[in-house]
């Protein structure tokens, strides 16, 4: 079925999104630099920590995408509005809450070492 739904495309068209396709995948983004980041800053287990959770993100958004919703946001733009307003505001309450929390902080820089994870829901700053 996958076979006869590509065949009825033009090959040029195919050609040129596998080749985009290669280059998106070949060339390091957010993620990689983030992983790197932390392996450079924090060990081994930081690094496997952070490539853990980056793949465990593109998981939910998978999941999300077969679960139909992005189909439910374009039907209810409402909605969609009110996802993007709570994550913008939540990325700069968050910054603000790490910077006065030097304390937990300092404790979860004490523990990158140890290789013990335990996986929660939120920020790994949450003790």
């Amino acid at each position: 079925m996958m076979w006869e739904i590509l065949w009825e495309f033009e090959p040029a068209l195919i050609t040129g999104f596998v080749i985009a396709a290669l280059i998106l995948n070949l060339t390091p983004g957010a993620n990689f630099l983030f992983i790197m980041s932390s392996s450079l800053s924090g060990g081994p287990c930081i690094d496997v920590a952070a490539a853990r959770g980056t793949n465990l993100g593109v998981v939910v958004h998978i999941l999300a995408a077969a679960a139909g919703l992005s189909a439910l946001l374009l039907a209810h733009p409402a909605a969609y509005a009110a996802i993007r307003i709570c994550g913008a505001a939540y990325l700069p309450w968050w910054r603000v809450w790490l910077f006065r929390g030097g304390a937990g902080r300092a404790r979860w820089r004490s523990e990158q070492n140890t290789c013990n994870f335990t996986w929660r829901a939120g920020s790994p700053f949450d003790h």
